[in-house]
């Protein structure tokens, strides 16, 4: 990121979208101060409140009650002072008065409704009493992450910066989200790929581009429709412009053919002409010719042909001590259908699929069947290796046709696994907030 210059203003709800490695999740490091920029500088309203979400939250060696309580540490602690000072209250004004203090700072901090307010967003995510006795460091990437959303959306910052925050997250959830984030009061900023998201929650699209940012005053579906607009206008002052550049180089070549056909005695004046337009063109300042979307090119055509019985789950019983959760579950899948497992977090959707990966009587495969598998988290054993050299474990093959391969992903160059989390970028510029 070079010379970028955002404002973001009050009350605004806005999206930060743009290729993978674009900065996207750079900038909210740097707005919530976790990372630093090369040059320029970064400006926050006085006594504004800044809340950032990771994608990765990180260890803590901590009770989850004490995680999310901790945003009302000072409410608990004068819940509990006025609670001692009460059952010893007496006549004693001094008492009365010290009292009367505390609980006025507690009423205005919000005292009375704090709990109200925990138990709301606990039941939203459905994190039960049992769960809150667990330690964070136990949960799973997508908990952790869940619980970090919590604590933040208790805090209520003035700014709030979330970073990929449906991933961990149902259907239901989202909606609960959706519908926060929709009466919230205070200023969010949003990196997300769920555009379903995007469209019900922000009102500002700021695409990250090589030539710096382009703002769209809209949600996603605004966004996409004026960005075919302007490629479409881009694309036709380009043209012109090169008609126009053409033009001016046939110019040019015509008046000093004629001025040599002229030779010393009349070639003069062609000759000057020619060199005005070429010091006009010289001048013009040029357009760079507009960047089309690319597309990864995939094709999940099989040469082999399956039989039309793809999967078939009969009876599948799945408990664990305390908890069912599939009992004679039965599931029939034909040849081309396209399935989504869908419902709330920790009804098996995920492990239905390990169990389909695995394998047992209740659960059978087709003929000719080839499963490929994607985790939720992903771990590569050598995060210094290239891509390239990644690939190459699994592809059989020579090295042309796997870079041909990696190229239809749009991986091109020696980049490392790790800079696929964290790419360093260039940080420079203007961010006001």
């Amino acid at each position: 990121m070079n010379d970028i210059d955002l404002t973001v203003n009050k009350g605004e709800k806005i999206a930060l979208i743009g290729t993978n490695g674009s900065g996207k999740s750079t900038i909210l490091k740097i707005v919530g101060g976790i990372e630093n920029i090369n040059s320029g500088e970064v400006s926050i309203r006085k006594g504004a409140v800044i809340g950032y979400l990771s994608q990765i939250p990180g260890e803590i060696d901590i009770k989850i009650k004490d995680y999310i309580y901790d945003t009302f540490k000072e409410l608990i602690e004068l819940k509990e002072r006025l609670n001692r000072i009460e059952s010893n209250l007496s006549s004693d004004m001094n008492a009365i008065t010290k009292y009367t203090k505390l609980q006025q700072r507690f009423i205005d901090l919000g005292g009375y409704e704090f709990e109200t307010k925990i138990s709301k967003v606990l039941a939203a995510f459905s994190i039960t009493d049992e769960m809150l006795e667990r330690n964070f460091n136990t949960l799973s990437g997508g908990e952790k992450t869940i619980c970090s959303l919590i604590k933040l959306l208790l805090q209520e910052p003035d700014i709030l910066l979330l970073d990929e925050p449906t991933n961990h997250l149902d259907i239901k959830r989202i909606e609960w989200l959706e519908n926060y984030l929709n009466s919230y009061k205070g200023t969010v900023v949003i990196v997300s790929h769920d555009r379903y998201f995007l469209d019900k929650v922000v009102n500002k699209i700021v695409l990250l581009t090589k030539r710096g940012l382009e703002i769209y005053f809209g949600n996603y579906t605004y966004f996409v429709k004026e960005s075919e607009n302007r490629l479409t206008l881009e694309f036709k002052q380009y043209k012109d412009q090169q008609k126009i550049i053409e033009a001016m180089k046939k110019s040019i070549k015509r008046l000093q053919e004629y001025g040599k056909l002229c030779g010393p005695s009349g070639g003069e004046i062609f000759f000057r002409r020619a060199a005005n337009i070429k010091k006009r063109l010289e001048k013009l300042e040029k357009l760079d010719k507009p960047e089309t979307k690319k597309q990864i090119n995939l094709d999940f055509n099989s040469d082999s042909r399956t039989g039309k019985e793809v999967l078939k789950i009969k009876e599948f019983n799945l408990k664990f001590p305390g908890k069912t959760l599939f009992e004679n579950a039965e599931l029939d899948l034909f040849y081309q259908d396209k399935l989504c497992l869908i419902g709330k977090n920790g009804t098996g959707k995920s492990t239905l699929i390990k169990e389909i990966l695995k394998g047992n009587d209740s659960i059978k495969l087709g003929t000719n069947i080839k499963l490929g598998y994607i985790p939720q988290e992903i771990i590569f054993e050598n995060d210094n290796f290239s891509i390239l050299e990644e690939a190459r474990k699994h592809f059989i093959g020579d090295e042309e046709h796997l870079r041909s391969a990696l190229f239809k992903f749009l991986f091109v160059g020696e980049f490392k696994l790790c800079s696929l989390r964290s790419k360093n970028e260039n940080r420079q510029g203007c961010l006001q907030v």
